[in-house]
């Protein structure tokens, strides 16, 4: 996905930019449920490795399909394989048959969490964000 958007702010590792929502957005199945098309902007605050910016610079972002797709599957499909391989071992070989929907949730609840602490580890780098393509 090519987003186009505006630095509003420089640190020394790091710039936020400010995206239009219908940059990227019109293309976009899951627009409705996106709390950014909503208020029409969104920023995001990326890990610069040159100085080649200024404020006000327009730039051009891109997010890679394959970084969508990895995080897509940690948010929503590894909690559910996680819980119902954990629900399903439990079940197996405890005799708590009666609180199998108790159990499910745990697990569910663990795996949320094991997600949770994966993006605290790589979610500081840029690998599920936008890259910086070039200035516009």
């Amino acid at each position: 996905m090519i987003e186009t958007g505006k630095i509003i702010l420089i640190n020394k590792q790091s710039c936020t930019i400010e995206i239009d929502a219908n940059s990227g957005c019109h293309t976009c199945t899951l627009k409705s449920k996106c709390h950014a098309s909503t208020r029409g902007k969104r920023l995001i605050t990326l890990i610069i490795k040159n100085h080649n910016f200024q404020l006000g610079d327009k730039v051009e972002l891109e997010t890679e399909s394959k970084s969508v797709i990895f995080a897509s599957f940690l948010v929503f499909i590894l909690p559910l394989i996680v819980s119902i391989t954990a629900y399903i071992i439990f079940i197996s070989l405890s005799s708590f048959r009666n609180y199998g929907p108790l159990i499910f949730f745990a697990f569910f609840l663990g795996a949320e969490f094991l997600v949770f602490l994966i993006d605290k580890a790589v979610g500081h780098g840029n690998f599920f964000g936008p890259k910086i393509i070039r200035k516009l």
